[in-house]
């Protein structure tokens, strides 16, 4: 008795189990009111496995099992799309059919697109498409929809043949297309200009009058470069481009619309400056600028040089000075650079020294040598013999030599300033009176 119980304890456990899973097991359409949101050119996958019907007057698949229309009701699953605000033809392509196989099982799916004057009402349905029954694929077509209307799709599985039992239970694909749901591109792009200099800003606008909720891919030779909900994209010219933008349309909540503009393209002229390096001179000296370029030539400012509109003019600047070069195209197009001319003031060299201890002019003071550290200054008496010799001169020369103080005499002295630049200024030579 006891093992009779557990056995049937089991076997209620198991139908409980089995109940389950083939609820589990149902497509979420399986019936009307759940079917499943088709988008245009959006394939979405499938099956009718598991699926039931629902059929009596007025239910949702068919008055009876008989059907409504072309075949009879086994295992139904249903979709819905609703057309654009023009209407037209639609064809819903089913593909890679693939159905269990098995003695007994068909192998045929068939289906109808219905449009239903009551959502879900079977009383209400009328058929607006063709009646296939196919295997591996399968098309259902309807001419002329209404616009802006939902309608419902039907698909089933096929029972009929000989020694078939059991009806087709197919996995799939589905798809929508046609001019009745493809809202065709109403995405026009307009440019500021399309022939433009170098660097300038072109501004491009996008019109789409059929749609409120839009956003924005904007693309530059087809790479992505920016994206958002503004109508309006702003672009750098810096070279020949070709601009187009995709516009997605979300008035539709349940199905967006992405439109692709027109390409427009984008001529930029690109201006060809080069105002030359920087050069350093000593103050009273000159240099000439080494500008180049493909057009009219501008300096700026004109202080210090030959002549303003030359590529080539002589600089001859009291105090360092930064030269712009502006290069105008015969379509008007600019472009600027800079040179620095670095403008040095000589050293100043006094010729006397007195030291004798009062703190006025005890030492060889060399006014601005500091600016020069590779400096070498070198003093000599009337002889020859080289007295000081030092690099990185630090003005502190008092007429010591080897710690004994130098008569008065006059003294000669080179100085070597290793600027680096080419000059009557880089090495000067003089004498100096030593005076107690």
């Amino acid at each position: 008795m006891k093992m009779k119980l557990q056995l049937n304890f089991y076997w209620i456990i198991c139908m409980m189990l089995l109940q389950v899973s083939v609820a589990w097991g149902q497509p979420a359409n399986d019936n009307c009111a759940n079917a499943t949101n088709l988008c245009p050119n959006t394939p979405v996958n499938a099956t009718n496995q598991d699926a039931t019907v629902d059929a009596c007057p007025g239910c949702a698949d068919g008055a009876s099992t008989a059907g409504n229309f072309c075949f009879g009701l086994e295992n139904t699953i249903w979709f819905t799309f609703t057309t654009d605000a023009d209407g037209g033809d639609v064809d819903v392509n089913l593909t890679g059919i693939n159905c269990v196989g098995g003695a007994g099982f068909d192998d045929e799916l068939q289906g109808v697109i219905i449009e239903a004057g009551t959502p879900c009402d079977e009383s209400t349905y009328s058929l607006v498409s063709n009646c296939p029954t196919s295997a591996g694929t399968l098309t259902l077509s309807a001419m002329g929809l209404n616009p802006s209307t939902t309608y419902y799709i039907q698909i089933d599985g096929d029972l009929n043949g000989a020694g078939i039992t059991d009806p087709a239970t197919c996995n799939f694909a589905i798809e929508i297309t046609g001019s009745g749901v493809e809202e065709p591109s109403q995405a026009t792009l307009n440019a500021s200009a399309t022939s433009v200099c170098e660097n300038d800003i072109v501004q491009y606008n996008v019109e789409t009058p059929d749609c409120d909720d839009e956003t924005y891919n904007w693309f530059v030779d087809g790479v992505l470069v920016a994206t958002g909900t503004d109508s309006i994209y702003n672009h750098v010219a810096l070279a020949d481009a070709n601009v187009s933008v995709e516009v997605i349309c979300n008035d539709n909540t349940l199905c967006s619309s992405t439109y692709t503009s027109n390409s427009v393209s984008l001529s930029v002229e690109q201006v060809e400056v080069e105002a030359g390096s920087d050069v350093t001179i000593f103050q009273g000296q000159s240099t000439v600028l080494s500008g180049s370029g493909s057009g009219t030539f501008s300096w700026s400012p004109p202080t210090g040089l030959s002549d303003d509109n030359i590529a080539n003019p002589v600089a001859s600047p009291d105090q360092t000075t930064t030269y712009f070069l502006t290069v105008t195209t015969a379509n008007g197009c600019e472009e600027t650079d800079e040179v620095t001319v670095v403008v040095i003031e000589p050293i100043a060299i006094p010729n006397t020294i007195t030291p004798n201890g009062d703190g006025i002019n005890d030492t060889w003071v060399i006014l601005r040598i500091e600016l020069f550290p590779l400096a070498k200054v070198m003093i000599y008496d009337r002889w020859g013999q080289r007295l000081l010799n030092d690099v990185g001169y630090q003005n502190d020369w008092d007429g010591v030599f080897l710690g004994i103080p130098l008569p008065p005499s006059t003294y000669y002295y080179v100085i070597e300033l290793n600027s680096g630049v080419n000059g009557e200024h880089d090495i000067q030579t003089g004498f100096i009176e030593l005076i107690y």
